[in-house]
């Protein structure tokens, strides 16, 4: 990871995804729906300090909040990135959502054609 537009001395924290999507399929796994079902909704990052450039990185991930509604399911996972030497340097929320399909019985119910033709 390049680390010249932070002086060199840190690594951007906006390039987060590129070491925690791993750790994120890995926390969605634990979901009872096939992986290539799940869509990205963005994601907030929360800023708690520098990430400095040749340490190790201690990152986790975990599933943060399930939300069912009728149409889909709300799924958000926080990821936090750490080092030894400067503790937190962010939390990232990443949001995803997973369609549902209806029953049949749902949509008949839902939907009713009207016939404008009279």
């Amino acid at each position: 990871v390049s680390t010249q537009s932070t002086g060199g001395d840190a690594v951007p924290l906006h390039l987060f995804p590129q070491w925690s999507f791993p750790l994120m399929a890995q926390a969605l796994s634990a979901l009872p729906f096939p992986t290539t079902t799940i869509l990205n909704q963005g994601c907030r990052l929360e800023v708690h300090g520098r990430l400095p450039a040749g340490e190790p990185m201690l990152c986790t991930a975990q599933l943060w909040e399930v939300v069912r509604e009728p149409s889909k399911v709300k799924v958000t996972v926080k990821i936090t990135t750490a080092t030894r030497s400067a503790g937190s340097a962010c939390s990232a929320y990443m949001y995803a959502v997973v369609p549902q399909r209806r029953p049949k019985r749902e949509e008949q119910a839902g939907f009713q054609r009207q016939d404008h033709s009279a």
